[in-house]
């Protein structure tokens, strides 16, 4: 069923969706975002949040266009003390629906949102509480009921262009990465470090791999993976070429991981833009509870190294 919300006038709504939040949380709010298209084809989307990430979410059947929370003014909305700064009270005026992914209160934001009576807006908890069970996309959607018709959830997924695609290819070859063997990226580190498998595992998985077909292994390293990263390096068979990716901006990363034909990595935000990006995807959780945060799609597979519970 498709709810298309128009006004008097005739125009289809306006929807702003807001969320600050890391790269995989972000990620998992395309479910959101894929949801209030798929349902409203005509409405203008915006995302806000911290730009490189909430850029993740638009393109074709995603948003319309990523604005940052960091620019000037959108520290006023936070200030419940003070009023609105007047550029940020004018764009959040241009909206009629708004909602906001948020820790604190929900009814001082709904107050500080609202700018006339006839918008809807949404304060949803930015995160579920320790008791939940639900997985991540399905609890954020939940912000939709009221406002969408819906019966499924999809899985969170990029709109990765085909120009996008076609330069990541050909950044690829001109680093001379190899399309004849077995492309495999891996993400060995994890910004929380309780989240990361052993990198004897990941070892054991190349060796593996490299016996049976020649491969070219893309390691994916952020800010916090120097230490994990360079000591996986050793651990390397030297036959396999190795092509580090350090600091990726996010929708270049993407595109790449999109070329892949396999990725292997921790419960961590690079290891959701790879099952976003449509790559083939293993995915081990080591803490976290896989049925609320792991990534989602027929083409990943999550396994739990989690210690079983004690009685």
């Amino acid at each position: 069923m498709k709810l298309d919300m128009r006004f008097n006038d005739g125009s289809a709504a306006r929807w702003l969706i807001i969320r600050n939040g890391g790269i995989g949380d972000t990620i998992l709010l395309a479910s959101v975002v894929q949801l209030v298209r798929m349902t409203n084809p005509d409405a203008w989307i915006e995302i806000a949040g911290i730009l490189e990430r909430v850029e993740l979410l638009t393109g074709e059947g995603m948003a319309d266009r990523a604005v940052s929370t960091e620019r000037a003014g959108w520290e006023s909305l936070y200030a419940n003390d003070a009023p609105l700064a007047p550029d940020l009270r004018d764009y959040l005026h241009s909206f009629d629906v708004i909602i906001c992914y948020s820790g604190g209160n929900p009814h001082q934001f709904e107050k500080r949102l609202r700018i006339h009576p006839q918008q809807m807006i949404r304060v949803h908890p930015a995160l579920p509480s320790s008791h939940s069970h639900e997985h991540i996309t399905h609890f954020y959607c939940a912000s939709l009921h009221g406002l969408l018709a819906f019966f499924s959830i999809p899985p969170p997924r990029l709109a990765i262009s085909p120009g996008e695609r076609d330069s990541a290819r050909m950044r690829l070859r001109e680093m001379g990465i190899d399309f004849s063997t077995f492309l495999m990226a891996m993400h060995v580190g994890a910004g929380n470090q309780d989240k990361r498998a052993p990198l004897d595992l990941f070892g054991h998985i190349i060796h593996d791999f490299s016996r049976n077909m020649p491969i070219t292994l893309l390691l994916t390293l952020g800010p916090a993976d120097q230490t994990a990263v360079e000591a996986f390096l050793r651990l390397i068979p030297a036959q396999i070429p190795v092509y580090v990716f350090a600091n990726e901006p996010l929708r270049i990363l993407a595109s790449t991981l999109n070329q892949c034909d396999l990725f292997i990595g921790n419960d961590s935000g690079i290891t959701h833009l790879a099952a976003a990006a449509q790559c083939p995807t293993v995915a081990f959780f080591v803490a976290s509870e896989p049925s609320i945060w792991s990534p989602l799609g027929e083409h990943v597979r999550v396994i739990s190294l989690k210690p079983p519970a004690k009685r």
